[in-house]
């Protein structure tokens, strides 16, 4: 009679013996390879000097928009001392053909003097702008807001806090984020183009401003094709954010206006193109 049992038994045996054989082929006992990470990336450091320096005065900076608007930032000089503050002085002047490009998108033939000091450190900040508003002035101080408009304004810092409105920081790492939280006084003086310090006739405010740093790569067409590595300046004064990225060696490459960490309209982004 057939004997089930020992016919089971006999089944599991060679079952046993076949897994125990693979085992013995060749690579079946081996043990598992680790995936191999990518190597980590270098941290990227940029410094001031690398992106900015007074060398680069007389040089003329072109920005396109996405709508094609052209945009100027030309490098001048500054005196000696400006509201007051003595020291290595450089003017952004800024122009623009079209009304919603840069400086001040939406407001025509807007023109700015933008005057940033070097401090020890070698970073750069703003200390005054002179703004002339050949079509009309949106600020509160001008009154009619329709008619031609120059006013200058300097930043005056507050004691015991940092040092505000930093445009160039002092230095820039991919491998973190770094933000000076600070705030300044506005001192408005309507009718004159001055770099003297500002007799103000609008009332006083404080301002709160913030400029966070890192290193990010960027592509225009100044810089070509391949991405390349910038000093960012990210800007918050009260409501009003901008992005700006420095490249070494080239100054000012890109800005974008935004607002909440996403471009207004992304076809404001300001490029380089020479």
């Amino acid at each position: 009679m057939f004997n089930k049992s020992a016919f089971l038994i006999f089944r599991l045996k060679a079952i046993v013996f076949f897994l125990a054989g693979l085992l013995l082929l060749p690579g079946c006992n081996r043990k598992p390879v680790a995936a191999v990470a990518e190597p980590a990336r270098a941290e990227v450091v940029i410094t001031s000097a690398q992106v900015f320096n007074l060398s680069m005065i007389g040089q003329t900076w072109v920005f396109t928009n996405g709508y094609g608007d052209r945009s100027t930032i030309d490098v001048q000089s500054a005196p000696g001392c400006v509201a007051g503050i003595c020291g290595n002085n450089v003017v952004f002047h800024y122009t623009k053909t079209a009304c919603r490009a840069y400086w001040l998108p939406g407001v025509c033939g807007a023109e700015l003097w933008f005057t940033l000091h070097q401090e020890t450190d070698g970073s750069w900040r703003s200390i005054a702008s002179k703004m002339r508003f050949p079509e009309g002035c949106p600020l509160g101080l001008c009154r009619p807001h329709d008619a031609p408009t120059v006013v200058t304004q300097n930043v005056v810092a507050i004691p015991g806090k940092p040092l505000p409105y930093g445009i160039i920081p002092a230095s820039g790492s991919s491998a973190q984020h770094t933000v000076v939280r600070t705030g300044y006084k506005s001192y408005w003086q309507s009718g004159v183009l001055t770099d003297e310090p500002v007799r103000p006739n609008f009332p006083v405010s404080k301002v709160v401003w913030s400029t966070a740093t890192w290193v990010e790569e960027v592509t225009t067409p100044f810089t070509g094709d391949a991405p390349v590595n910038c000093l960012v300046s990210h800007q918050i004064e009260d409501s009003v954010e901008e992005h700006w990225c420095f490249a070494p060696g080239a100054g000012l490459v890109y800005v974008a206006p935004l607002r909440a960490g996403k471009p207004l309209d992304p076809m404001l982004v300001m490029k380089r193109v020479q």
